[in-house]
């Protein structure tokens, strides 16, 4: 029938019959391609492609619990390196992949099932004073550390493991924020001046926090540039 004796019925069926198919969304894609892993986990595993770059805070725990399922099942462990993705995304491990963690994520793991109950304090507390001084404690574990000690409001442990990791991991200082500051603020006070033949601000700012760990609070003032020898010889009175 030409052209111009379509009804308008026919013509809306043509055009609908010309449209295009629904353009997927990008983040339908992502979602494809991480379900796509997730179900090729144990060959991914092995080559360590494709997981390493996965958000796994985007992640639904379900779909986490399908990744360890599937380890499990061609009898795989899983590997530190994703353990460490993982737990710092906020997911747990459970079984052989929780026994088998280091001290620093074994804790990040019982944090993040945490819920803030006192009786859960004390009974994490004693692994969390024993990481104070662990030198093996990665900088991104000590701060996913921090931030989860700070969300379930155990602000104390949140302090006093900032300041024993702040040499490892100086920005975990910053997450503490002002409770660090109020921390500080009632410790007792010890007063130092700083001379040098060079510039001293990053001295200074280093102490600061280094004698907090040690139980005090520094007051500190700077001798003017390029003055330690002026500094010795006569000594201000303060």
């Amino acid at each position: 029938m030409p052209p111009a004796f379509l009804n308008k019925k026919q013509v809306a069926r043509a055009r609908g019959r010309r449209q295009s198919p629904p353009v997927s969304t990008p983040q339908n894609e992502i979602d494809e391609i991480v379900d796509a892993a997730i179900a090729a986990a144990p060959e991914c595993v092995r080559q360590r492609v494709i997981l390493p770059a996965i958000d796994w805070s985007r992640v639904t725990p379900l779909k986490v619990e399908l990744l360890l399922s599937s380890l499990e099942q061609a009898c795989l462990a899983v590997p530190r390196w994703l353990a460490k993705s993982l737990l710092l995304a906020g997911h747990t491990l459970g079984g052989d992949a929780a026994r088998t963690l280091p001290p620093s994520l074994a804790a990040l793991n019982r944090l993040n099932d945490a819920t803030g109950e006192s009786d859960e304090r004390a009974s994490i507390a004693l692994a969390i004073a024993m990481l104070a001084h662990d030198p093996n404690v990665d900088p991104d574990i000590a701060a996913a550390l921090v931030r989860r000690l700070l969300a379930l409001s155990w602000d104390a442990d949140a302090v006093s493991l900032a300041l024993k990791q702040y040499h490892r991991a100086p920005h975990v200082l910053k997450i503490a924020g002002n409770l660090f500051d109020a921390h500080v603020a009632r410790l007792p006070v010890v007063r130092l001046r700083i001379a040098g033949t060079s510039t001293t601000w990053m001295m200074a700012d280093a102490l600061g926090p280094a004698i907090a760990v040690e139980g005090a609070r520094a007051e500190i003032t700077e001798a003017p540039f390029g003055s330690a020898l002026a500094a010795l010889l006569s000594p201000p009175d303060d």
